[in-house]
């Protein structure tokens, strides 16, 4: 039997960059980014001065959907009007 050295019979583990370059692959496009960026710009109706904030909420909301939907529900009740 040949000599085969140990680290070639280690199963392989995940490396740092295997990591990273999945967390990219998740991360959405910044097309769809800027795309929702918009939307939430128009939906301001369409005031200029918040294309920063516009952009990283589109960020979160794309990434994490069910963060989204809290944010969405929250700031529904807040404008709400007292009855």
């Amino acid at each position: 039997m040949e000599n085969v050295p140990i680290e070639t019979t280690r199963p392989r583990t995940r490396r740092r960059s295997d990591a990273s370059a999945e967390r990219r692959a998740l991360r959405p496009s910044d097309d769809a980014i800027a795309s929702r960026a918009y939307e939430l710009f128009l939906a301001r109706g369409a005031q200029h001065g918040s294309d920063v904030e516009d952009w990283l909420q589109a960020e979160r909301e794309l990434s994490d959907p069910a963060a989204a939907e809290a944010d969405r529900l929250t700031r529904g009740l807040q404008q709400r009007p007292n009855s």
